[in-house]
């Protein structure tokens, strides 16, 4: 039997990855993480995430495949940053 999985369907496993974004000269801004389905939760672990830095998750996209993660109070120095994620 071959099982296929509806990632719509909250029954389904997390769908979970590693990224990185570039925010060279940015102390505040947005990326899109894209999953290839509408994400209802999210979970975001930073990885290099400097002192002082804060993150956002924001799943209101209904009708995009994936979540938007801002960010703020990023240095000058860093040249970017890497999360660990995990969507359903």
């Amino acid at each position: 039997m071959i099982r296929r999985y509806d990632m719509s369907r909250s029954d389904n496993i997390t769908f979970s990855g590693r990224i990185a974004f570039p925010c060279i000269d940015k102390p505040a801004g947005r990326f899109f993480v894209y999953t290839g389905f509408p994400v209802s939760s999210a979970i975001v672990t930073p990885v290099n995430l400097p002192e002082g830095v804060r993150l956002f998750v924001d799943t209101s996209f209904s009708k995009e495949n994936g979540f938007e993660v801002m960010y703020d109070n990023v240095p000058e120095d860093v040249g970017g940053l890497e999360i660990m994620f995990q969507a359903s």
